[in-house]
């Protein structure tokens, strides 16, 4: 299927391309090498979610997400084939579509299946074992907004726009949701990434402004004790603002059981009135 395409400065690729994933006395393994790895074995690999919408605007992104179209124990072992003797590779989460490689922190890479939204079972994306697929555009209908929608074909060296809607709203700072219906109902983190994008200065379509007012307590209740460990990756550990995404996310919230537990968060985050320089270590925020 053909896509809008977008160039990409290569300077900016060759950057995140030149990442130092795993060194040791006998390797020093690049996020390159480990791609031209999996391309020479006729594997799709695509950059997607804020990767290739960073290099758009022409930034370096914190991270390297990669996207592949064959499975992942296919994947780990032509990485254990490439670099024998040693296995820097961990599946954080139950569902088994991702998969991380490197040393840890900065220095790896997370390598996912495309996925589709056809295959959601007992209508939970999040327990849901999705086979691999290949088609760009059910993985995009995952994704929460159009400005997360872009993949960059490491093959063909451009950015590809599947549901044709990113680069405009990207230029115009526009969050328009993008994820399936099927997908939406079984996801409840979408109201928490709106507060985060409107933080960073995004415009809410109207369509997306009329979601989190139904679904704004759904999401919050459903997203429970996650909240405790959510809230600091995604919203401090991305330089968001903890205050400002407390009164952005705040007036949504409808029923007393919603703003209890949001109220309870907040405080465990920053307390109750040091303000939101003072959030607590990871080890501090298991409940």
């Amino acid at each position: 299927m053909t896509y809008p395409t977008y160039p990409v400065d290569p300077e900016l690729v060759r950057a995140a391309l030149e990442k130092v994933l795993y060194r040791d006395a006998r390797y020093t393994v690049t996020a390159g090498e480990l791609i031209e790895h999996l391309l020479a074995a006729g594997i799709g690999v695509y950059a997607g979610g804020g990767t290739p919408r960073e290099w758009l605007c022409g930034e370096l992104p914190r991270d390297l997400d990669v996207f592949v179209d064959r499975d992942l124990e296919t994947v780990h072992q032509l990485l254990r084939r490439a670099w024998p003797g040693i296995d820097p590779a961990r599946r954080p989460r139950p569902h088994g579509y991702v998969l991380i490689w490197g040393d840890g922190g900065e220095s790896e890479v997370e390598i996912a299946i495309l996925r589709s939204w056809r295959d959601i079972r007992n209508h939970d994306a999040f327990t849901t074992r999705f086979p691999p697929r290949s088609s760009l555009v059910e993985n995009a209908q995952l994704m929460d907004f159009s400005v997360n929608a872009f993949y960059y074909d490491f093959r063909k060296r451009v950015a590809l726009d599947p549901l044709r809607c990113g680069l405009g709203d990207l230029r115009g700072k526009i969050l328009r949701l993008v994820t399936h219906p099927e997908a939406l109902a079984s996801i409840h983190s979408t109201t928490l990434r709106v507060a985060q994008f409107l933080c960073r200065g995004y415009t809410a379509t109207a369509e997306t402004l009329a979601y989190v007012e139904r679904e704004a307590d759904r999401d919050l209740l459903g997203m429970g004790r996650r909240l405790w460990s959510w809230i600091p990756v995604h919203v401090v550990g991305t330089g968001v603002d903890l205050d400002e995404f407390r009164r952005r996310l705040e007036p949504w919230l409808r029923t007393a059981e919603a703003r209890r537990l949001f109220a309870r968060v907040m405080a465990d985050l920053c307390g109750v009135t040091a303000g939101p320089r003072s959030v607590r270590g990871p080890g501090e925020l298991v409940r």
